[in-house]
């Protein structure tokens, strides 16, 4: 199968109020692959908790990077993708985020995958699959990573 990680800025308020203060071009990340030319099956965490959603693709707000697994089926990486379905939204690892860039120390040390943020959900699924383990590249917690890091990872592939 090809992985396609997807990586968006997009035009709102949150994402735009994100790159301000990271200073980061992408402040979203997804993971999924394309069932149709520029029709793409997508897991993220939003706001309403880690998804599946279908978008079409606006190179506008988004790049893609594909990584080309072929001893990966479909299947067996929405088996995997599953058990993160439905988890909320972490709202504590952006502020420790945040914390991080500026005082150089989280404010809440809560960490684990009782809720996700996209960069640490992709982060998982990645590890899951045996793609990377991006905790041990980046040395810190997967909550911590950031969409941003995880695109510097791939472009430096």
């Amino acid at each position: 199968m090809k992985l396609n990680i997807y990586f968006c800025k997009w035009d709102t308020y949150f994402s735009n109020a994100i790159r301000m203060i990271t200073g980061d071009e992408w402040s979203h990340v997804g993971i999924g692959y394309e069932i149709e030319q520029s029709k793409h099956e997508i897991w993220e965490a939003l706001n309403e908790g880690f998804i599946h959603s279908t978008y079409g693709f606006n190179p506008e707000f988004m790049e893609i990077h594909t990584i080309n697994l072929p001893n990966l089926s479909i299947k067996q990486f929405r088996d995997n993708i599953v058990k993160y379905e439905g988890k909320g939204y972490d709202w504590i690892s952006i502020i420790n985020i945040l914390c991080m860039l500026t005082i150089k120390k989280p404010l809440i040390n809560i960490k684990g995958q009782r809720r996700l943020i996209c960069s640490e959900a992709v982060a998982l699924v990645l590890k899951d699959l045996g793609i990377v383990s991006l905790g041990e590249v980046f040395k810190k917690d997967e909550d911590y990573i950031t969409p941003q890091e995880i695109y510097n990872y791939f472009q430096s592939k």
